[in-house]
């Protein structure tokens, strides 16, 4: 993919999450398939049936997966016989029986002996369709055209009796493929009108005869995603460039998903799931096509150093270089340089070189890290979250750890490997800048969107020893986190594949600076104008090329300054396209240049000395402080904690706490340090670096939580929760709810409820450009999810004390409700999950009392939410932002007036909730200044009519609530201001005591959601009677 005169990224076919492998198997239950329990069971995380001489089977019995039928797939799955005697096989496309376990259909076979294994087989049909070692046509009528295919046998000889063995299936139109340990046993045109199934079950059999027992795990599937319209509607560009289709891949060439070119300007592609092709280019046109001897299956190709590297992540995935030693025009050498195991698409990826000539691949996150590789963080990683996690209810991704996806630089030759960064998803491609500057491009996890872990696809300015927090579930690092570093843009759903800088191509100078990006989901190219700030960039994305389909999966400059892409991956039909410009060029410097404190992160990276590392630690740039600790953590301890412990600089303080946390060490003396800090006096960014390092003191050092230290801790930041910072809240309550603090709980609970509504930052543009996948996110943003209640009913799920009646009925009432929204293909699962996490830690009464409470029905009143980007409003600001409402529009404040949830506590005009003041016209009583006041400030005067109180009770429980009525025997609260009418009775001489709240039930953030343009419509609404 490289052109001749600069080094630029790969990419290869990207695995999007709504078209992602689903996973059949939770890894501990049955759920999803039906059987015969007395043969099939879970056993050491896989789906196991086993017979017995005390329990034989005497009749063929399968298990079957009920969640749909597959037509178009490729099913993965890993298998082993515990027997020295088994006979087994997978089905699909079958049909099941009604009143029995009988399955009938196509199967592929494995057995114990050396004669059926990888077969096909028609069950209760043809019987034997394909042996072992023969790739066949059957015509329509049944006949059979059959030749040899010498990779069956090597397939037998791989298998690992006893041991786990993959094999795959892939069922694509008539076309069947079978593999062992990835080597092909059938290949199978079925065309027999008769007997063909074009649909049908999956199943495993268990078969009858002597006891035996078979074991199946990993099972995954992937759906085929064939557009029927293989051409794009249209291809749009920028003025003054041209795109031209150079070539139609052909079908028997595969789907093409990387390439590269090499000195002689010859272009190299590769099929996703087959051979390598060089390409003759003449004059921008292709003249030839020939399929080179290679190991195939490239994700990312790169020529350097006069060969071909070749980044391969299926059959003997790994890092692999051709040379062609005779000239002769053939890779006469071929060279495993570094062995990996696979990872599938979520694998060895793009394979780079950087401007000073050394070599770099990206991996994804369920790709091992190669053996003996050094890191600059010493391979210092864990998960690190503080709170109980949720894995994803469909089984993603559920046993992969830290550190995630990675970018590993290596010598020519594969030796030295270094990992340089991780924390990735799955960042499917890599590019360097002139100056030597690298960018990656990370998928998202659609699954996720609607929760606040989702994480949008985003590109990332690498630096060595960077970690960007990719955890599985529910425990992705949230981008504040002061020990991960944050992506340069976010980009918003969609699939990233290739990646490159356009320094070399024939385009204006504004274009030749920029970063170009592929999606594949979507088809769009995508032009990052970066800018340098501080040790890193900002950058603005400009839409360059568009298509529908178009799916994307590499991209290159040629020598003749034009870009090459290719469409295809997953099977789809794939092109050659060029794009060239056609308008006039004209001289101008280049304007990209390296940050001007790159110099300084790289001085750090390099091993510095204690005095420079202790120097930066309170750097107001982020990266160069996030690397001052890293370099800490390199420096022996006894060299530096007793300038930890005299040190006064609470910047200083919170970051060496960081590293000293990490290091697992001296806990107890990292919290009695920050104990001395001002928590209060810190701005917001040191806040959240203080609240990490005090979490990950307790993560790494598991310090007691009933400590004296720790109940200083607890006091001291129960007097700073709430803040008006989310964030801030967060990762108080997280804390705090650590600390078993029930005065947290309640407060958690009035944010959870409070929680405004925010519109996700989705381009609906874009989401249309892919009727299948758009879909999902157009069905979300009709019904969206509160992600920010969300996040704090997630850190509630953990609290193990100070839950009652009242408690537990607002939290579940409030999941419920969050249970009818919609979201990615997770989202209901983690709401049910966090119920169910939620209930082990209640009394057995609150959980009876929990299994009664009502569930509500959906509403058909549309969601409200507030598009922003908000901002922390002060009196000030808002009051500046609110004097002209001359323009705003007062249908759009009524909006607001939802969004904010103003609704549900305040009256205007017909409409509204009754425990707070009724706003009818608001401007005959009140200024602007003071409306605005009260909305900021909420608690800055409470009338005592509105007052809630704070109820204590003698178990040590407490509840906030409006006390609606009291005598010697019951006691009637009120435990939301949202519904007056949602009340709790206790027994009065329950009660400790009873004291008025100086806080006001009214949250102060409530408009922090809004953009100006909203905050003047809301104020319109307000302060008038009508529009």
């Amino acid at each position: 993919m490289k052109s001749t005169k600069l080094i630029f990224a790969l990419a290869l076919l990207s695995s999007h999450a709504f078209a992602d492998e689903i996973p059949l198997f939770d890894g501990k239950s049955l759920k999803g398939w039906k059987g015969d329990t007395t043969y099939w069971k879970v056993e050491d995380g896989a789906i196991t049936a086993e017979s017995t001489p005390e329990h034989p089977c005497s009749k063929t019995t399968y298990l079957r997966y009920t969640g749909k039928q597959f037509s178009d797939f490729e099913l993965t799955l890993s298998f082993r016989f515990l027997s020295k005697q088994g006979n087994s096989g997978i089905q699909y496309r079958s049909q099941a029986s009604k009143d029995s376990f009988a399955i009938k259909g196509y199967q592929a076979d494995l057995e114990t002996g050396t004669n059926y294994s990888g077969i096909l087989y028609d069950q209760d049909g043809r019987g034997i369709v394909a042996k072992r070692g023969q790739k066949m046509r059957i015509s329509p009528d049944g006949k059979k055209q059959t030749e040899p295919l010498p990779s069956g046998e090597l397939a037998q000889k791989s298998i690992k009796p006893g041991e786990w063995n993959s094999y795959k299936i892939v069922a694509d139109g008539n076309k069947l493929m079978h593999f062992i340990n990835g080597h092909k046993t059938v290949e199978v045109i079925d065309e027999d009108k008769k007997h063909k199934d074009a649909k049908g079950w999956i199943a495993l059999q268990l078969h009858q005869g002597p006891a035996m027992k078979v074991q199946f795990k990993d099972l995954m599937m992937l759906e085929l995603d064939h557009d029927k319209n293989d051409k794009p509607e249209t291809i749009t560009t920028l003025p003054g460039f041209q795109t031209e289709k150079l070539y139609t891949v052909p079908k028997e060439q595969g789907s093409w998903v990387s390439m590269t070119f090499d000195d002689a300007g010859n272009l190299y592609a590769c099929d996703q799931h087959g051979a390598l092709y060089r390409i003759l280019l003449e004059n921008g046109k292709v003249v030839k096509v020939e399929q080179l001897e290679s190991p195939g299956m490239a994700q990312g190709l790169c020529w350097a150093n006069g060969s071909l590297y070749m980044g391969v992540s299926m059959k003997n995935p790994g890092v692999y270089r051709l040379t062609d030693t005779n000239k002769d025009g053939k890779f006469d050498q071929q060279e495993l340089l570094i062995k990996l195991k696979s990872g599938g698409e979520h694998g060895l990826h793009a394979i780079v070189q950087s401007p000073t000539g050394e070599l770099y691949y990206s991996a994804g996150n369920h790709t091992p890290l190669p053996a003996g590789a050094t890191s600059p963080s010493n391979g210092n990683w864990q998960e690190d979250h503080l709170l109980t996690r949720l894995l994803d209810p469909r089984g993603h991704a559920t046993q992969i750890k830290a550190p995630g996806g990675h970018i590993v630089r290596f010598g020519a030759d594969g030796s030295n490997p270094e990992i340089i960064a991780t924390g990735f998803r799955n960042a499917y491609d890599i590019a360097f800048s002139p100056q030597g500057e690298l960018f990656a491009y990370d998928s998202d996890m659609e699954w996720d969107a609607g929760t606040p872990w989702y994480r949008p696809t985003r590109v990332m300015h690498v630096t060595k020893g960077a970690e960007y927090g990719w955890r599985t579930g529910t425990s992705k690092w949230p981008a504040y986190f002061a020990d991960s570093l944050p992506a340069m843009i976010d980009i918003g759903p969609g699939s990233p594949t290739g990646v490159l800088f356009g320094t070399q191509a024939d385009f204006p100078q504004k274009y030749r600076d920029a970063l170009f990006i592929l999606d594949w989901t979507f088809g769009r190219i995508y032009a990052l104008h970066l800018s340098p700030q501080g040790s890193s960039y900002t950058a603005t994305k400009e839409e360059f090329i568009s298509g529908k389909p178009l799916p994307l999966t590499d991209a290159t400059i040629g020598p003749d300054g034009a870009i090459y892409f290719l469409t295809g991956g997953r099977r789809l039909a794939s092109s050659l396209y060029r794009v060239s410009y056609k308008g006039k060029l004209s001289e101008s410097p280049s304007t990209l240049e390296r940050p001007p404190l790159a110099g300084l992160t790289d001085t750090l990276t390099k091993s510095p000395n204690l005095d420079t590392v202790w120097k930066h630690l309170d750097h107001p740039d982020r990266r160069v402080s996030y690397h001052a600790r890293l370099a800490l953590e390199g420096i022996p301890l006894k060299d530096w904690i007793d300038q930890y412990r005299s040190e006064t600089n609470p910047y200083k303080v919170i970051h060496a706490s960081i590293a000293l946390a990490r290091l697992g060490k001296n806990g107890e003396t990292l919290l009695e340090k920050l104990n001395t800090l001002p928590f209060d006096e810190l701005d917001r960014e040191n806040k959240l670096a203080y609240l990490r390092a005090l979490s990950l003191a307790y993560i790494r050092n598991q310090l007691p939580v009933d400590s004296p230290a720790s109940i200083k801790t607890r006091i001291l930041l129960e007097k700073s929760f709430p803040t008006d910072d989310f964030a801030s809240n967060v990762e108080l309550a997280r804390q705090l709810i650590k600390l078993r603090s029930t005065d947290a709980l309640n407060k958690t609970l009035t944010l959870m409820e409070t929680s405004v509504n925010e519109a996700q930052d989705i381009d609906q543009n874009l989401i249309k450009g892919n009727d299948r996948y758009g879909k999902d996110f157009e069905k979300m943003l009709a019904n969206q999810p509160n992600a920010k209640g969300i996040q704090f009913a997630l850190i509630l799920m953990s609290a193990e004390q100070g839950w009652n009646p009242a408690t537990t009925t607002r939290y579940f009432q409030w999941l419920y409700e969050a249970e009818l929204r919609d979201g990615g293909a997770s989202y209901k699962g983690f709401i049910k999950n966090i119920q169910k996490e939620a209930l082990k830690r209640f009394s057995p009464e609150l959980q009876q009392s929990i299994a009664k409470l009502p569930r509500p029905k959906a509403k058909k009143e549309p969601v409200y939410v507030a598009k922003g980007p908000g901002q922390a409003w002060t009196v000030q600001t808002a009051l500046a932002a609110s004097q002209d409402l001359s323009k705003a529009s007062y249908e759009n404040g009524r909006k607001m007036f939802h969004a904010t949830l103003c609704i549900r506590c305040h009256t205007h005009g017909n409409a509204g909730g009754d425990s707070g003041p009724n706003l009818t016209n608001l401007s005959t009583r009140f200024s602007k200044k003071d409306i605005l006041k009260a909305i900021v400030d909420p608690s800055a005067e409470v009338s005592e009519q509105y007052h809630f109180q704070q109820i204590n009770l003698k178990d040590g429980t407490s509840l906030f609530g409006k006390v609606l009525s009291r005598d010697d025997k019951q006691t009637v609260i009120a435990t939301t201001a949202f519904d007056l009418q949602q009340t709790t009775t206790i027994d009065s001489s329950k009660i400790q005591s009873v004291a008025p709240s100086t806080t006001s039930p009214m949250p102060p953030a409530l408009i922090y959601s809004l953009n100006p343009d909203e905050l003047r419509d809301l104020m319109k609404f307000l302060t008038t009677g009508k529009e």
